[in-house]
């Protein structure tokens, strides 16, 4: 049971780490688009 409760909490890790992933990149497309916009614009 040790080894289970080792290997979710693992899983659950990478699966927050992974959404972490997702959210930095999309900020980081979206961060990108307005200063584009704001080059372009100026």
């Amino acid at each position: 049971m040790d080894n289970f409760d080792r290997h979710f909490a693992r899983t659950r890790n990478i699966m927050i780490f992974a959404i972490i992933a997702k959210l930095a990149i999309f900020g980081g497309l979206i961060w990108l688009a307005i200063y584009a916009i704001n080059a372009f614009a100026g």
